[in-house]
């Protein structure tokens, strides 16, 4: 593991070439490591793959009565997320030609019950005080 700061190689939890204090390695148990949040799927309450309840319902009502993948990407699903919303627009492109739309209609439904069933997977988490 490399210092954030310097670069150099570190092996404790503080450089020894700069003083910079480092966390542990990504796959360490170190709570306050969040390492990166957008491959790891850390959300809003900082735990890996757990929300809030109500986090997970209001994600859970925009997939259902907004736009399909927005609610995913809430819950820190984000490569699905951007997929189904591109899904959604592309869906809906092509169901403004008639041909398009035996591809359209079905590619729309396709991400919209993909983003109810991703948020509905998520597990909900209790938020400690």
């Amino acid at each position: 593991m490399n210092c954030p700061n310097c670069g150099s190689a570190v092996t404790t939890a503080k450089c020894e070439f700069c003083g910079t204090l480092v966390s542990g390695p990504p796959d360490s148990k170190n709570e306050n490591n969040m390492g990166n949040a957008f491959t790891k799927g850390i959300n809003a309450i900082g735990k890996e793959g757990a929300v809030t309840p109500g986090l997970k319902v209001i994600s859970l009502l925009i997939n259902l009565l907004l736009f399909p993948g927005v609610g995913t990407v809430l819950v820190g699903k984000i490569n699905p997320g951007i997929t189904q919303i591109i899904l959604s627009i592309v869906g809906f492109l092509l169901t403004l030609t008639l041909i398009g739309a035996i591809i359209g209609i079905p590619m729309i439904l396709t991400s919209w019950i993909w983003g109810i069933v991703s948020v509905v997977k998520v597990k909900a988490v209790e938020r400690a005080e």
